[in-house]
């Protein structure tokens, strides 16, 4: 196997047009994600729709931004975008700030309203030594345990698409393999070196030729919505259409929500995802909420957060979350644990053997030994950060992180809290790695809300009673999303052959822009609308408060503890049953506890639309011919429209236009 200092990068460049795009199109979808996360408790990326929509303006402006835009270019703008994007949740803006603002009651030391300023230096100190973090660990997880990071893997098919791009094509086969070009160079596998992309691209071919019409697609999707959210105003039953009958929507909550862009993340989920989440809507709504209001354990209104059936059902969402993130913890720590011993016993092999491969094998070194070309030290100019760099960022990183989060909560949290959180972030972050890497899902929420647990032991009774425990979980938060949005990326740039180094200086730049434009989205948004509301229930902020109550010993409502205890068992073997299964055809149908708990959390009408749009998705790409592509554009469109035109029909109605 050839040495990874020996692979070689495209010249990457990262110019002041890249950032602007990046910076633009990440705004619209962090103004998205704030809009869809205080409603539903979601975030996305978008990688793909935003690789898609900057090779469309990159091409179609390359006499005014820049002459040459290839797909190492393409993959720094999309990261750009999505370190912008996904601020809401790495800076806990739909959880753990507003619940601050606006759940805490006199009792837990009374509301606080951070500055816009405050809000800031709060992004920036949580924003960045996730990155720094994740950033050594490359070839590790890239190279080494030859992770998927499905996410990451589509959209660097999708750059291959756009750019007509074999080597990228011929990268992608041999990773859906299991290979990697450094096995090629090394065994001369003739199958795999002459691999012309045949099977990832081939099917595309008209892609190449339409990518032009996807993004008017993109546009119209855009249209089409903004009238639907205009009209929803004037006519608000198409937001809650009650196709089950007047008593399953007075009752229980059981409608039907015209929403195209709800019908949109429908699309972008797997069939079996979309089953899991409407099984969830079935047995928390259907099944646990009637008995719940006939025993009285739930005596407020159906919806109510606090004494509601909806809040008694966080109770059961949580326990369903931590089922699931307990399994994926200890299954990603076996995986860590064999790969290092594996590691470290070919490595003392080698050490006695005359023979059996160059001892700077990436294979037979520790995972981050003195030699590991993810620190840089062999080759610095072959575009891997340099061991120095990362010992400077992360060093001060973490100085920031405390610094920073002690300013913004200078009477809620004592600074050594925060330096435990980001010490227990650095072995959670290869956890999450390695979970994104297998499953493209980051339990970056479920694992920090539930540390909280952890936290009540080492701080004090009083920071315990204010519901102090959220800021140490929500800096933990912060790490572990960024590491995974990071690896994501760098498996879009190992397909590009775009430079780790410049790859990493995009995240730290992104977040740091990130930073500024979702505090002002932040800010601008909780001035304008009422947060909690009917809109926005801010279902993470009550998930993180109902943790943080529990630690600090409050008293849980009747019937929670049994129906959890259930609820974490299940969850817990469905997830055990989907690893048990390994690559059997069935193993994608396994219940997912995430996408259960998340069925139950979020009132049916979201479900039944997301089930729609997720059977509407499977039905297009069997029965129809249309491609996966024509589907995201129409999806990223709709989303769009209405996170960024669905605050308009707030405005109106704070401003008393008659519906």
């Amino acid at each position: 196997m050839a040495n990874s200092t020996h692979e070689t990068f495209r010249p990457t460049r990262l110019t002041v047009s890249m950032v602007f795009v990046g910076t633009i199109l990440g705004t619209l979808v962090c103004m998205a994600n704030l809009y869809f996360g205080w409603q539903l408790g979601s975030v996305n990326t978008m990688s793909t729709a935003t690789a898609l929509i900057s090779y469309t303006i990159f091409k179609g402006t390359k006499k005014c931004l820049t002459p040459t835009f290839g797909p190492p270019e393409n993959v720094i703008v999309q990261t750009i975008a999505s370190s912008v994007a996904g601020m809401p949740l790495a800076a806990s803006l739909m959880s753990v700030i507003p619940a601050f603002e606006f759940l805490r009651t006199a009792e837990e030391g009374g509301r606080v309203r951070l500055p816009l300023l405050t809000l800031i230096l709060w992004s920036l100190g949580v924003c960045l030594f996730g990155t720094v973090f994740a950033a050594p660990f490359r070839d590790y997880f890239l190279l080494r345990q030859r992770l998927l990071f499905p996410g990451g893997f589509a959209t660097g098919v999708l750059i291959g698409v756009l750019h007509n791009d074999s080597e990228i094509s011929r990268r992608a086969n041999l990773d859906k393999k299991g290979l990697s070009h450094l096995d090629v160079d090394s065994s001369n596998n003739q199958d795999a070196e002459t691999c012309d992309g045949g099977s990832l691209c081939n099917g595309e071919s008209c892609s190449c030729r339409k990518r032009g019409g996807e993004v008017v697609l993109i546009l119209k999707a855009f249209g089409i919505t903004s009238v639907y959210v205009m009209i929803s105003y004037f006519v608000p039953v198409v937001k809650k259409l009650p196709v089950f009958g007047r008593t399953a929507a007075r009752d229980w909550l059981w409608c039907l929500s015209l929403s195209p862009a709800f019908a949109a993340f429908g699309m972008i989920l797997d069939l079996p995802t979309a089953c899991s989440m409407m099984l969830g809507a079935i047995l928390g709504w259907g099944v646990l909420s009637p008995i719940v209001k006939s025993y009285g354990w739930a005596p407020g209104p159906v919806e109510s957060m606090e004494t509601g059936v909806r809040g008694w059902l966080i109770w059961i969402s949580i326990a369903c979350l931590l089922g699931d993130a307990s399994m994926r913890v200890l299954t990603a720590t076996k995986g860590i644990v064999t790969g290092l011993g594996d590691n470290a016993t070919s490595s003392i092999t080698h050490s006695y053997l005359t023979s059996g491969g160059s001892e700077n094998d990436p294979s037979r070194q520790p995972l981050l030994s003195e030699n590991h070309p993810s620190l840089g030290d062999i080759d610095r100019t072959n575009g891997i950060i340099s061991r120095t760099a990362i010992s400077i960022w992360l060093l001060g990183s973490s100085i920031l992180c405390i610094a920073l989060t002690f300013l913004s909560f200078p009477n809620e949290v004592p600074g050594y809290t925060v330096a435990i959180a980001i010490a227990l972030a650095f072995p959670l972050c290869l956890i999450v790695l390695q979970c994104t890497g297998e499953t493209d899902t980051a339990p970056s929420n479920s694992i920090s809300n539930i540390s909280q647990l952890l936290f009540h032991l080492i701080m004090s009774p009083t920071a315990v009673s204010r519901l102090a425990t959220m800021i140490p979980g929500a800096v933990m938060e912060g790490g572990l999303w960024q590491s995974a949005v990071l690896m994501t990326d760098l498996k879009t740039a190992y397909l590009a052959r775009a430079s780790p180094k410049t790859m990493f200086y995009a995240q730290i730049l992104g977040s740091i822009i990130g930073s500024f434009i979702g505090s002002i989205i932040y800010r601008l948004l909780t001035g304008v609308f009422a947060v909690p509301s009917t809109d926005f229930p801010i279902p993470l902020a009550y998930m993180w408060v109902t943790t943080a109550r529990a630690a600090n010993g409050q008293d849980i409502p009747k019937g929670v503890l049994e129906a959890s205890v259930v609820a974490f068992t299940v969850s817990a073997l469905f997830r055990l049953l989907s690893i048990q299964a390994g690559q059997k055809v069935w193993k994608e149908w396994v219940p997912s506890g995430v996408a259960i708990s998340i069925g139950m959390y979020v009132v049916p009408s979201v479900t039944v639309t997301k089930f729609i749009g997720a059977v509407l998705r499977a039905y297009a790409l069997h029965f129809t011919g249309i491609s996966e592509a024509t589907l995201l554009a129409a999806a990223t469109g709709c989303i769009l429209a209405e996170g960024v035109v669905g605050f308009v029909p707030v405005i109106m109605q704070n401003f008393g236009v008659p519906r």
